[in-house]
């Protein structure tokens, strides 16, 4: 494939991603926009302001990243952050290396990890039985959010990915976490009401999808990393030429993933950050599948024996740095070249010497790359 066609596709498919995030910035905010007018407050830029029950609140969307952060503002004393209790705090409470103050609720306790700045306002905070049902209905009402926030200026929650198709929808959600959080702040002295809401179980498919697009690239990096590292390891070639073709092979294959990756996002709470990442990683890793596999087979599937070839050592080059790197001019075994620069180990780079006599094994190729079997001083086998 020439440089120009493989310029060619990387222009079409930078356009393709170009055309996708300005399309989805311009949905986002119609969606935010529409979603500003039924929960009638003040918009900002990506920014809206309002008032639920005599508290100010303010959301903030960022369309980089979809999600959507609300703030409650009321003051607090100290800070608390609430989050969903995993295996790693389990662990850490079981071995006595973390400390957690408890509800007294089992329930809500085996739910939930507290983390405060004091451990006298937590165990205030979460002793009102109606706050701590205002704190398990915020999860209960949206799946994507991830942690609940007291701050001394407010509360907040962030919901991650945000999905803004069904405003209708979203605006109900938004607004009974708005009074969960009114809720929170009042417990104490008065019982909100709290509107009926719509469970979304679609954004944890979402996750599932997004996560199953992830671990998928970086499993398709992860193993052609390994055969290419196997590759080098164990059928190393005499020159960079597969390396070219093989990026060559490997850029086209790595762009179609890519643009697979961003169809397959459309449509979903997908982070613009996440669809980079992935497309890099699928980039990278085709290009390294394609290398690694060339690599493999072009040693593992030679059909014909190396060769033994007895040269003639005529310079020993060592590269500088923190970690050099020792390569051998030898004469070669071709008619129509002087000579051959291998990369040998250490040890054989110190036990050969200048117009000193080795030994070296290679195969032509499967591919017809020719590649080093073995090598070792004159006198020595391995």
């Amino acid at each position: 494939m020439s440089p120009i066609l493989i310029i060619l596709i990387a222009v079409i498919i930078t356009g393709i991603i170009v055309a996708l995030v300005l399309f989805s910035t311009r949905r986002y905010h119609r969606r935010f926009n529409a979603l500003v007018q039924h929960l009638k407050a003040t918009r900002k830029g990506w920014s809206c302001s309002g008032t639920v029950e005599d508290f100010d609140y303010t959301i903030t969307f960022s369309p980089q990243d979809p999600n959507l952060l609300l703030k409650l503002h009321h003051s607090f004393d100290h800070s608390i952050k609430i989050v969903p209790e995993n295996l790693t705090h389990r662990l850490g409470k079981r071995t006595g290396l973390v400390d957690e103050v408890q509800s007294g609720d089992e329930a809500f306790d085996q739910s939930f990890f507290l983390d405060g700045d004091n451990s006298q306002f937590v165990a205030d905070f979460v002793a009102n039985e109606l706050r701590r049902r205002h704190i398990k209905g915020i999860f209960d009402t949206h799946p994507g959010i991830a942690e609940l926030q007291i701050r001394p200026d407010g509360l907040q929650v962030t919901l991650f990915p945000c999905y803004l198709k069904q405003t209708e929808m979203e605006a109900t959600v938004i607004r009974a976490l708005l009074m969960r959080l009114v809720g929170i702040c009042e417990a104490q002295q008065r019982s909100v009401s709290i509107p009926s809401t719509v469970y979304v179980p679609r954004t944890i498919e979402a996750n599932r999808f997004t996560k199953m697009i992830i671990i998928s690239a970086i499993a398709n990096m992860a193993l052609g990393l390994g055969l290419l590292l196997y590759g080098i390891t164990a059928y190393r070639p005499m020159e960079t030429l597969i390396f070219s073709h093989g990026l060559y092979g490997g850029i086209p294959l790595g762009l179609l993933a890519a643009g697979g990756i961003i169809a397959a996002f459309r449509g979903r709470p997908y982070a613009l950050r996440s669809i980079g990442i992935t497309s890099l990683l699928a980039i990278a890793g085709s290009i390294m599948l394609v290398m690694g596999s060339m690599l493999v087979y072009n040693g593992g599937a030679d059909p014909k024996p190396a060769k033994e070839h007895i040269v003639t050592v005529l310079d020993k080059i060592k590269t500088k740095g923190k970690s050099p790197s020792f390569k051998l001019e030898i004469s070669s075994w071709h008619t129509d070249r002087k000579s051959e620069i291998i990369t040998v180990s250490q040890t054989e780079f110190a036990a050969v010497r200048n117009e000193g006599r080795m030994w070296i094994r290679v195969g032509n190729g499967a591919l017809g790359y020719p590649w080093i079997h073995s090598y070792g001083v004159l006198g020595k086998r391995r």
